[in-house]
């Protein structure tokens, strides 16, 4: 995106937030953008817009909006945040511990948590434990962001 199209793109994103700006934070706003959208093309970037303002009540951060698009070009299913995965977590462990077959098919960063905790997995059920998961998920999601969004 040229920096025509990324300031006509930094209007609509604030527009979709009633937000309005001046000329100067404008500017501002565009150069901090460039190293997040710069690469993209505009097209991409307004449709990929709508489904990122559908998710958010605040205005997005352009990292954020830099995510959407990598998802939405790469195909990438975003990771759950660390209270749904534990949730998942202990689905999984209910089936299992109850002998139920179901099909499970875990975000990956869930699966590095479970490998990261190593056999221990199983057995973590305390409020003590899913803070220990919730760390263990945080770092494992900080390296899929990192190998898949640049950031």
């Amino acid at each position: 995106m040229n920096r025509q199209e990324l300031e006509s793109f930094v209007k609509l994103v604030y527009a979709s937030y009633d937000r309005i700006l001046v000329p100067k934070d404008l500017s501002e706003i565009v150069r901090a953008w460039v190293p997040y959208l710069g690469e993209f093309d505009l097209p991409t970037c307004e449709k990929v817009l709508p489904n990122i303002c559908m998710q958010s009540l605040y205005t997005p951060k352009a990292w954020e909006i830099r995510i959407g698009v990598l998802n939405y070009l790469n195909k990438i299913t975003p990771p759950p945040n660390a209270q749904e995965s534990w949730a998942i977590y202990i689905a999984i462990m209910n089936d299992v511990n109850n002998g139920a077959s179901r099909d499970h098919a875990p975000h990956p960063v869930l699966v590095e948590t479970m490998k990261a905790l190593g056999k221990g997995a199983g057995s973590l059920s305390a409020q003590y434990d899913r803070k220990q998961f919730e760390a263990v998920y945080d770092s494992k999601l900080r390296e899929f962001q990192k190998q898949n969004y640049g950031i």
